[in-house]
């Protein structure tokens, strides 16, 4: 009930709830008022009702005192005779009846007391005429009337006495009746005026309490409310929660609901203005990125010419600080021929032209020049001009540059153009000798290596600086790459003597190896061009802590101590009198530099004009792995060393040997078994036979091993009685060379397959007829050599199914089948696995491509000609322990 009385209450509108706040304790308190009226009406009839009854029994009693004085009058005047006792008589008779007629009025209202009224008055008639009878008989003796003298008098004296005693009675009587009376009535008098004083009291407590009522009413439902909207209000500006809502359906409670609606408001737009503020804040941090980035001067410059904000790039571009710049006429850094352009041109800009690619050329804080190219703009509403400076130096160097190089580049492209195009149109106009014949083609073969090694020193510049140049990086024995480069130009140079000088013990390096040979090749090819009289060429190569140190020596012209700091620059070029005769493009330097800095390495040169050059570069060690004894017990489920070894006596040699290293070995006659035991447990090192006991042999294992990729990691090592061919792809991987390659490589590297070329088959695979005309042209020696031809990789599988060759010279970029696919196919046949591969393609290969066609299958080992030593190294190396018995 209360609950609903609370709910009713908090639905009333504030005006009605104002209008029971007030009206409340003000019916209160005209309740109070009409109790009071009426108790004090009731007490004041009360009041009258006792006054009356005291005026009754005044108005009785006087009537009997009236009486007895007349009575005692009469009587003295009967004794006495004397006239002065009736002065009483006289003034009571007269009052005695006005009294006796008030009484009966008064007696009205009480009808009891009328007949003894009535008698009492009829007594004071009767008893007034007989003191007046009496008055007359003494009047008529002349006052001589005794007591004894008339018995008949005395007579008359006792009845009225006897008359008077009974009107007494009778007055007494009347007087008792209304005393009881006025008891009564003064009893009700003073309990209604104690009935009105609790009234009044009651009254008092209902108004209180109803005071309090609508005090706590105007609390609950208007002040706690209004309280509670304060916070809230409070809590808005805070910018925090809300508390609870304000319960009621009244406009308090409407207006909490606009001020929830207003917080969500506020909310989702201090939401959006965090949101704002903190996109506002990061444009600001990447616009000062930008500006403390940026390679342009940003500034901003007055209408007076002073400079007002400058970017930090000022100290790179001018080498002025900006609080060096700030405040500063701008006039001050322009060297003095181009002030008056400038000026020009920023009243252009000062008058709403805005200015792009203008050129001036400002003073440095060290008194250099450089060469400024502008843009600007005015901004009428902040008074500034707003500048981009970028360096235009180096683009003019460029363009100098660029310039000497399209010159050099046009003249050294012509140059063998024009005479492979000379000498070819001699050759097919005219009949020549032999000897003629021979010597047109040695130049125009000249001429097109020229040609070859000028493009391919371009080409691998442009991807160096682009990053776009993929290195794979491996350990590398530089003493046979260093024979090999010698080998290449001592051929066919009969001026220059040639000598390598190699420590005793030189480490592998970390390198590419392709890299590395056109590193040797530059070198080597300029100190024979720069030392045109001839000489020794020295080419050394020692260690140097962790370093090898590779150096070319040559006793030619030399090198300028002034052109020494732009020698391993684009397109520089030596220019003297004694280079303006040699050709080059100024690549080969620029190009050694980069990729010996790629390799973490330094090139540098010493020489001293007239007497020669010396070039040095170095090449970080190849890291070794460091060989640990491992003494964890491995668990029964791993497999250290899987032998896949139908020899008995084998398998027992190399448990012993390993016996003491806790390596789990296991061992199995059977293929079929080892897959198997694979499947369950990886082996880190297979051992394998080819020859087994079971329907598979080791190449089936082999291939059936390296299809799945989740196992083609497992190193395995072939030990076998059978001598295959060790070139093939099984073991060493494919070989690659690139197409343009010189003659003298290619047939050292098919050379490296197959040392005797007599009655071997060789299968040239590429989709342009004119390189496999090539190839077969440099590679006829006179032997019987058989050459087949396929355009693509589908008509080379053919061959191959048809024909097995001796040598595979595949292209990796042809139509329907491309060279990886041929290699994939290869590499899944037992018959096709021993297939020595040489790839020759155009194509920029990727590391993952590279290491594609330089997986091998597994390290081949023969039983016959190696050692238990031999085998302890491969386990060493491939498992990290040691297994030689101290």
């Amino acid at each position: 009930m209360f609950e609903q009385l609370l709910r009713f209450w908090f639905r009333l509108p504030i005006r009605s709830k104002g209008t029971v706040v007030i009206a409340l304790p003000v019916l209160c308190l005209a309740i109070a008022i009409g109790i009071s009226i009426l108790l004090n009406r009731r007490v004041e009839l009360a009041e009258q009702e006792v006054q009356h009854t005291q005026e009754v029994r005044l108005c009785s009693e006087q009537i009997l005192r009236l009486l007895i004085d007349a009575e005692t009058g009469v009587r003295g005047y009967l004794l006495t005779g004397d006239a002065e006792f009736l002065s009483p008589y006289y003034s009571a008779k007269e009052e005695l009846l006005d009294l006796v007629d008030g009484l009966e009025a008064l007696s009205q209202e009480n009808p009891s007391q009328l007949p003894r009224l009535q008698a009492i008055s009829e007594q004071v008639d009767r008893r007034l005429a007989s003191l007046q009878s009496n008055i007359a008989l003494l009047q008529s003796s002349n006052g001589s009337l005794t007591l004894s003298a008339d018995g008949e008098k005395l007579e008359t004296l006792i009845r009225g006495k006897s008359a008077m005693d009974a009107l007494r009675n009778n007055l007494r009587e009347f007087i008792d009746v209304e005393e009881t009376r006025l008891a009564k009535r003064q009893q009700t008098l003073d309990q209604e005026r104690a009935l009105s004083r609790a009234a009044l009291w009651l009254a008092g407590g209902v108004g209180i309490v109803g005071g309090l009522g609508a005090n706590y009413l105007y609390t609950i439902s208007i002040v706690r409310r209004i309280h509670g909207l304060q916070r809230n209000a409070l809590l808005v500006a805070d910018g925090e929660p809300l508390s609870e809502p304000i319960l009621g359906e009244d406009e308090i409670n409407r207006l909490d609901q606009a001020l929830y609606a207003t917080a969500d408001q506020i909310s989702q737009k201090q939401t959006w203005l965090q949101t704002a503020n903190l996109q506002i804040a990061e444009a600001a941090r990447k616009e000062k990125a930008l500006l403390d980035n940026s390679l342009d001067v940003i500034c901003s410059i007055d209408g007076e010419g002073r400079f007002v904000e400058v970017s930090p790039a000022s100290f790179k571009v001018w080498g002025y600080l900006p609080s060096e710049l700030i405040g500063r006429f701008y006039t001050e850094f322009v060297v003095p021929d181009d002030v008056e352009k400038t000026q020009a041109i920023a009243a252009e800009i000062v008058a709403g032209k805005p200015i792009s690619g203008f050129e001036n050329c400002y003073i440095r804080k060290d008194g250099s020049r450089v060469d400024i190219i502008w843009s600007a703009s005015w901004s009428a509403t902040e008074q500034l001009m707003f500048c981009v400076a970028r360096n235009h130096t180096e683009r003019k160097e460029v363009e100098r540059m660029k310039n000497e190089f399209v010159s050099t580049v046009s003249h050294e492209l012509r140059t063998p153009l024009t005479s492979l195009r000379g000498f070819s149109e001699i050759l097919l106009r005219k009949s020549c000798s032999p000897e003629k014949q021979r010597q047109y083609l040695t130049i125009i073969q000249s001429e097109s290596k020229r040609l070859t090694h000028l493009i391919n020193d371009f080409l691998d510049l442009q991807r160096i600086e682009s990053g776009r140049q993929n290195y794979d990086f491996a350990p590398l024995d530089l003493v046979p790459l260093l024979h090999e480069t010698v080998a290449l130009f001592a051929g066919a140079n009969e001026l220059h003597l040639f000598r390598v000088e190699v420590a005793d013990f030189l480490p592998e390096v970390k390198a590419d190896g392709d890299r590395i040979r056109q590193v040797l090749s530059n070198l080597v090819s300029n100190a024979i061009k720069y030392s045109p009289e001839g000489g020794e060429v020295v080419i050394s190569a020692v260690q140097q802590e962790a370093l090898v140190q590779v150096s070319i020596t040559d006793q030619g012209i030399g090198i300028a101590p002034e052109a020494m700091t732009h020698l391993f620059t684009k397109f520089y070029r030596v220019d003297n009198a004694n280079t303006r005769k040699i050709g080059g493009t100024g690549l080969g330097l620029a190009l050694v530099k980069e990729i010996i800095e790629a390799h973490n390495g330094q090139v540098w040169v010493e020489s001293e004009l007239g007497r020669g050059s010396t070039f040095f570069v170095t090449l970080p060690q190849a890291v070794q792995v460091p060989k640990t004894l491992v003494n964890s017990h491995y668990p029964s489920a791993t497999i250290d060393i899987l032998l896949v070894e139908d020899d008995t006596a084998f398998t027992e040699l190399l448990r012993e040997q390993f016996g003491h290293t806790n390596l789990h070995i296991v061992s199995t006659a059977f293929a079929e078994q080892a897959l198997e035991l694979i499947q369950q447990h990886l082996p880190r090192l297979i051992f394998l036979d080819i020859l087994l006991a079971g329907e598979m042999d080791g190449w089936d294992f082999l291939i059936t091993l390296k299809g799945n990729r989740q196992l083609a990691s497992i190193p395995v090592v072939v030990i076998t009685i059978t001598e295959p061919n060790t070139r093939g792809l099984v073991f060493n991987g494919a070989e690659y060379l690139p197409k343009t390659v010189a003659p003298e490589l290619l047939k050292q590297a098919i050379q490296h397959h197959l040392p005797h070329l007599a009655g071997k088959v060789l299968l040239i695979v590429d989709d342009d007829p004119n390189f496999r005309q090539q190839v077969i042209d440099s590679l006829k020696t006179g032997a019987d050599v058989q050459f087949v031809e396929a355009a693509n990789g589908r008509q080379a599988l053919e061959c191959i199914r048809h024909q097995l060759p001796d040598l595979l010279i595949l292209d990796l970029l042809m139509p329907q089948v491309d060279g990886f696919e041929v290699l994939r196919q290869l590499r899944s046949d037992r018959k096709t696995l021993t297939l020595p591969v040489l790839v020759m393609t155009g194509a920029e290969l990727t590391l993952a491509e590279k290491a594609y066609l330089k997986r091998g299958l597994a390290t081949l080992v023969s039983k016959q000609s190696v050692g238990m030593e031999d085998l302890i190294q491969i386990v060493e190396q491939t498992l990290g322990v040691v297994g030689r018995r101290e």
